[in-house]
């Protein structure tokens, strides 16, 4: 396997990620009914996650502060938006692999579209290059994007979707 593809692979399955993803998983359903349930992972449903996002922080300053103290409510919320994605996608969680004694923050997981296996990268190309491009978002900072950009702002507009 080349180095690039494991690099890959590590950002996709390492011990944060998966860690964070089980305790989400587990606390789900806690979430949904102290979240008024009915949450059914359709992009339909995030009009509600909207609406309960938003009666809960007031400003970005005030979901800031909830990240940097792992609130678990702002977790679920953060999990729920991108299963809603990867569900509807194709999409997948990533995050940086780091050493166990790094604390994972709630803003750190995101979500990536498959890779095109038809523009594999070699030792030549520019990842980066528009031709590789890799769509990926971080739920975190959509979530945010509702408080920093106003109520004319729609999360459908930074959903990812799929084929």
């Amino acid at each position: 396997m080349p180095k690039e593809t494991q690099e890959r692979d590590d950002w996709r399955d390492n011990t944060h990620l998966n860690a964070w993803l089980t305790e989400r998983k587990e606390s789900f359903p806690a979430w949904a009914a102290e979240a008024d349930g009915g949450w059914d992972f359709s992009l339909a449903s995030l009009a509600q996650l909207v609406n309960l996002v938003l009666g809960v922080y007031r400003s970005y300053e005030e979901m800031q502060d909830a990240a940097q103290k792992a609130d678990p409510f702002l977790a679920g919320a953060v999990w729920y938006l991108g299963e809603v994605q990867i569900r509807s996608s194709g999409a997948a969680w990533h995050c940086r692999p780091e050493p166990d004694h790094t604390p994972l923050q709630v803003g750190d997981p995101f979500i990536r579209m498959p890779e095109d296996p038809e523009h594999e990268c070699d030792d030549e190309c520019d990842e980066y290059d528009d031709d590789h491009y890799v769509p990926s978002a971080t739920p975190f900072d959509q979530l945010a994007r509702l408080l920093l950009l106003g109520p004319d702002h729609r999360l459908q507009d930074d959903l990812l979707t799929g084929p």
